[in-house]
């Protein structure tokens, strides 16, 4: 559980700061409506959904290899929007963008579901509501923690290195820490 929980802190933390972020820059810099953002933001939510149905079967198949790859999916999505940023903002090519966010929601849909499995596998019966509560204690503060720290870097990054500077700085640390639940995955048990 101790694992596991290591690696659903950054992932948490990661979630919370790329769709805090995302909604700044949609919103505020590309200028896009609530439910535009949201439009551009549905190819990342249905890749998600999609994945995370079959889950169960790819780790049936490669076990805990399923956050590893999870991790390296999700990080080069991430890597690929910064250098997508990078390079055409303000201009960005809506058609490679739904692209991306739709990679980097598979890589996501591969590490959530399985690593939330992953920490309360080994919870007894008995310890249940506890082995439930820690965990989702654990994900909400990370999650807000993430909206937090993400959000103050970017608005901090972006007033000073401008907006494209901003998002892409951000971007790169979330890859970061896909990097880190690639290493922590390493120690993951095998699912069950």
């Amino acid at each position: 559980m101790r694992t596991g929980l290591m690696a659903v802190v950054p992932f948490s933390i990661g979630f919370g700061s790329f769709l805090f972020v995302y909604t700044l820059v949609a919103q505020d810099k590309l200028g896009l409506g609530a439910l535009a953002s949201a439009g551009v933001l549905s190819p990342f939510a249905s890749s998600f959904f999609v994945v995370s149905l079959f889950t169960p079967k790819i780790t049936a198949r490669i076990g805990r290899r399923i956050v590893s790859v999870g991790a390296v999916v999700q990080g080069t999505g991430l890597l690929l929007l910064a250098l997508l940023i990078g390079v055409e903002w303000p201009h960005l090519p809506l058609l490679l963008v739904l692209a991306v966010l739709a990679f980097t929601g598979i890589g996501q849909a591969l590490i959530g579901p399985t690593l939330l499995r992953m920490v309360l596998a080994d919870v007894p019966p008995a310890s249940a509501g506890t082995g439930s509560g820690v965990l989702v204690t654990s994900q909400q503060t990370a999650t807000a923690l993430g909206v937090t720290v993400g959000g103050t870097l970017y608005l901090t990054l972006a007033s000073s290195l401008g907006d494209a500077s901003g998002a892409v700085l951000v971007l790169v640390l979330l890859a970061l820490f896909s990097a880190v639940i690639f290493a922590l995955s390493l120690r993951l048990p095998e699912p069950r």
